[in-house]
């Protein structure tokens, strides 16, 4: 095989036409993508998904499609990426430098309680209306997946009140920098009435077992 890295972070995807935001888990996590590439629903295992490619991780192409090419990591499953801009590696990465312990260190306190419960299944947290709180975690109500969002702000964008929500696992020194691929800006408003966050998001804590939310930053 070819391996390469990137010469710059790069978003990850679960489609060639780098349209559906993904993840790299570890290929025996169960929300490790398909052959394909395509994201998988089932809750994660290995608490170390990264949604960018770093320039440090080493690859290989699987296959490639117009700008896009799927690649994997010495112990990920599959995933697409922009093409285009690698480099190559004169040697295949050693099996010990897997990507997954360069994730696990910096992961909020937070974030990784809330990964551990989805570890062991779906959160059940009921229709939770209190008000959100910035830097908490949520979900974004009727989300199947539960993908974990923390709640930043508002502001306006002309017309609208908007709420930005972030990657759940950005530490705080990140959180006011985020990726385009780790934000989402999410209008508060519905059929033209102005709307509340909590309208839109749950709150992850407590959680069932009656955890309390330790923070944002240790």
């Amino acid at each position: 095989m070819n391996w390469w890295t990137s010469t710059r972070p790069l978003p990850v995807f679960g489609d060639s036409e780098l349209t559906v935001r993904s993840a790299i888990h570890s290929d025996r996590c169960p929300s490790s993508s398909d052959e394909q590439g395509s994201p998988n629903d089932s809750p994660c295992r290995c608490l170390a998904a990264l949604y960018v490619l770093q320039t440090s991780i080493p690859v290989c192409t699987l296959k490639v499609e117009n700008d896009a090419v799927l690649v994997q990591t010495i112990d990920s499953g599959p995933f697409w990426v922009e093409g285009n801009v690698h480099r190559r590696r004169a040697n295949e990465p050693e099996k010990t430098k897997q990507f997954v312990p360069l994730r696990r260190r910096s992961l909020p306190p937070d974030y990784l309680k809330v990964q551990i419960a989805m570890g062991e299944g779906s959160l059940s947290l009921g229709r939770r209306r209190r008000p959100i709180v910035g830097g908490e975690i949520c979900f974004l109500r009727g989300d199947k997946n539960q993908t974990p969002w923390r709640f930043l702000g508002m502001f306006f964008d002309g017309v609208n009140k908007v709420m930005l929500i972030i990657d759940a696992e950005l530490r705080y020194e990140r959180g006011l920098g985020p990726t385009w691929s780790q934000h989402k800006q999410v209008p508060l408003v519905r059929d033209g009435k102005s709307l509340e966050p909590n309208q839109l998001l749950i709150p992850v804590f407590p959680l069932p077992d009656g955890t309390e939310n330790p923070g944002w930053v240790d």
